[in-house]
């Protein structure tokens, strides 16, 4: 993060009574090369923010494969209608073309499949 948009961070969380690590930027290491449907969140004069949509958001959680983001995972692939192994496997490969996939994903991909066909769990 540049040095003036962490001032300005630390600003805003001193105005506002928030932890120092109320804006976390631990997530880049996780983000898609590109993102070809960013949903624009604020368009201001000098500010523009955007989020990945929801397939992105998916690729990500599995990329990062981390047991805390099973329910955000699941809710994610039933949201975007993608259900199988190889469907969750094939949009990782494809938000991360240039980046080798661990076998974790591949487990936790499976787990988040396996969690979508079973509804009660």
């Amino acid at each position: 993060m540049p040095p003036e948009l962490r001032r300005t961070v630390a600003t805003i969380g001193e105005r506002n009574r928030l932890g120092t690590d109320w804006l976390n930027d631990a997530a880049k290491g996780f983000t898609p090369d590109l993102d070809p449907n960013p949903i624009p969140v604020f368009d201001g004069d000098r500010l523009k923010v955007y989020s990945a949509d929801a397939r992105y958001l998916l690729a990500m959680k599995l990329y990062a494969a981390r047991a805390d983001d099973l329910a955000d995972a699941v809710l994610l692939a039933q949201n975007t209608q993608v259900s199988s192994t190889n469907q969750l496997l094939d949009l990782v490969t494809n938000a991360y073309p240039t980046r080798a996939i661990d076998v974790s994903v591949q487990y936790f991909a499976e787990e988040v499949a396996a969690h979508i066909t079973e509804p009660n769990t």
